[in-house]
């Protein structure tokens, strides 16, 4: 028997929502978007934190304006392939609007194949981690708390997620296709009941 040993963050790692946030914000507001090299988007003249998640809420309803990550559906339909599991996908988003995400997802066309969806609404990811080792992660700060408890981390290499000393389980991958050619890494054989 096989199983997915591998789960995935969502925006910035699977989907560009940032991207569509920035424009979102841009068009709402008439402000000038600081770039830096944190996660947080910072704006001239400054906008509350009500005014930005107002944006974000309103990014996420434009599905035909976001663009999934060059790879993804490759990774997510060939996991499936081998292990025949939904592949799992973990996003720090509202938990109480897990169905609207879903239904985001599904609107987008996202996936090929099904996939499971876990919204944490602000709980630690590692709650949601215990049958898997690996995790693809674009935050920094997720990444080293993730590999501290033990969990092998691919960060994705943005801007706003350098490291500068290297920590132990964490590799630095330019995008999901990376993974394309060791995915058998990723799959836990399971010995046949």
């Amino acid at each position: 028997m096989k199983s997915n040993n591998i789960a995935f963050d969502l925006d910035g790692t699977l989907v560009d929502l940032v991207g569509q946030i920035k424009i979102t914000v841009k068009e709402m507001f008439n402000v000038k978007l600081i770039v830096g090299n944190t996660f947080r988007l910072n704006t001239e003249p400054p906008i509350s934190s009500d005014e930005m998640w107002e944006a974000i809420w309103t990014a996420y309803t434009r599905h035909d304006q976001l663009v999934v990550y060059p790879d993804v559906s490759d990774m997510l339909q060939k996991l499936y392939d081998i292990t025949g599991e939904a592949p799992l996908i973990i996003t720090a988003r509202p938990d109480n609007k897990t169905s609207f995400h879903l239904a985001w997802l599904a609107v987008f066309n996202f996936c090929p194949v099904p996939f499971k969806l876990i919204c944490t609404g602000g709980r630690d990811k590692i709650e949601f981690l215990d049958n898997v080792d690996f995790y693809v992660e674009d935050r920094r700060r997720n990444a080293i708390d993730l590999a501290k408890a033990g969990k092998y981390i691919y960060l994705i290499d943005k801007p706003y997620n350098q490291i500068v000393e290297p920590i132990k389980n964490i590799e630095r991958i330019s995008c999901i296709g990376d993974l394309l050619p060791v995915i058998d890494k990723h799959v836990r054989y399971d010995r046949a009941a």
